[in-house]
């Protein structure tokens, strides 16, 4: 597994349920838009003082980051996530995807 790559995913995840862009990120970690893009697409791995800072700026526990996919989110997150596919579905989506989630939900 490439670590790094694995990280950015999880970075522009968490970045774009926050619906913040690059610049917005590296402008509350005094960084620089063209570092976070290369973070994101994993040719650059942050140190740890970056990544505290990322978190910082994200609002989220430095764990986030090092979290494989797969492993259990905050709930937080997961709405975030939930809400950020939902934002891109039509109304017929919608109603299919609020029968699955009815039926999985009520006893």
């Amino acid at each position: 597994m490439n670590y790094a790559k694995a990280l950015g995913r999880r970075l522009k995840s968490i970045r774009e349920a926050e619906n913040l862009a690059q610049e917005q990120v590296a402008e509350r970690t005094h960084g620089d838009a063209k570092y976070l893009s290369a973070l994101e697409n994993g040719p650059s791995s942050p140190i740890l003082d970056t990544t505290v800072g990322l978190a910082k700026a994200l609002s989220v526990p430095v764990s986030e980051f090092v979290l494989l996919d797969g492993e259990d989110l905050d709930a937080r997150l997961l709405r975030k996530k939930i809400e950020a596919v939902l934002d891109t579905c039509d109304e017929q989506k919608l109603r299919r995807i609020y029968r699955l989630i009815r039926d999985v939900v009520e006893p």
